[in-house]
């Protein structure tokens, strides 16, 4: 990343970025329906209804930057979500999803690639591990 990255930003986003995942779950990207985006705009409507008022315009905030993705921080947490699932799926368990969701590799590419290819170290590890579950067959 060019230039200094608000640390604190980066934080924030992070901590506030799946607030609807406290309603709904983890729903993998390419999976995700209009009616599932749907249930997640409610999901995070409800999450912060529940917040202490002192949290919830800075949460409303946070998810508004994080929505627009016009700053390098809010980017840089959105990469970092699409590579999350890459650390955790490199195994047993992360095969049989694969498999039980007749994953694609165009499928997995798609969600990712888009927030990835600017940051080049997280491209680099997402693009070496992917060869690698393609070469362990994971991909259907």
């Amino acid at each position: 990343v060019d230039g200094d990255l608000n640390q604190a930003l980066i934080h924030s986003l992070i901590t506030w970025h799946d607030i609807d995942e406290i309603e709904t779950g983890d729903i993998i990207g390419y999976l995700k329906t209009e009616a599932d985006k749907q249930r997640e705009q409610e999901a995070t409507r409800q999450v912060l209804t529940k917040a202490p008022s002192l949290l919830s315009q800075h949460i409303q905030d946070t998810l508004e930057e994080y929505k627009q993705q016009k700053t390098a921080e809010s980017r840089f947490v959105k990469a970092l979500d699409k590579l999350d699932p890459v650390f955790y799926l490199y195994n047993d368990n992360g095969y049989k999803l694969f498999k039980l969701h007749k994953a694609t590799k165009e499928q997995h590419c798609s969600i990712k690639e888009p927030y990835l290819k600017d940051f080049s170290y997280m491209y680099r590890f997402y693009k070496v591990v992917t060869e690698q579950l393609e070469q362990e067959g994971f991909f259907c």
